[in-house]
């Protein structure tokens, strides 16, 4: 259990500091996962991204502590390359079916150890 009443375990609390880099993807993480696709008169999709005003509050909140953030995504999203752009989101990588080459090339740009990256998918969290 991550938190006891309004306290955060002592495990949890050591853990979080040694976080340096943040990295997320993108679609049920800062997105709430949902795809819209609007028909467009030639016949082509546009699709619409949802972000959420919190998240977004939470990535400044993590910026201003010194946390470098950074997205990992499968697809391509220029609503995506915006929001990321708009929250100074340091690392952008798109189009990444398998997101380890781009993790580990985050790991020689920063040159933190795994240990000091969080990396939230849409159903876990990774310390």
């Amino acid at each position: 259990m991550l938190k006891t009443g309004n306290r955060i375990s002592p495990a949890v609390r050591k853990r979080a500091k040694q976080i340096q880099v943040l990295l997320m993807d993108v679609d049920g993480t800062i997105t709430p996962g949902t795809v819209m696709l609007l028909s467009q008169p030639d016949g082509t999709a546009l699709e619409i991204k949802t972000f959420d005003a919190h998240d977004g509050q939470g990535l400044s909140l993590a910026r201003t502590a010194g946390i470098r953030t950074g997205v990992i995504t499968g697809r391509e999203s220029p609503a995506m390359r915006r929001r990321a752009h708009e929250l100074d989101i340091e690392f952008v990588y798109e189009k990444q079916p398998t997101k380890i080459a781009a993790y580990e090339e985050i790991l020689k740009k920063t040159g933190v150890p795994e240990s000091a990256v969080a990396y939230l998918t849409i159903c876990q969290i990774y310390l």
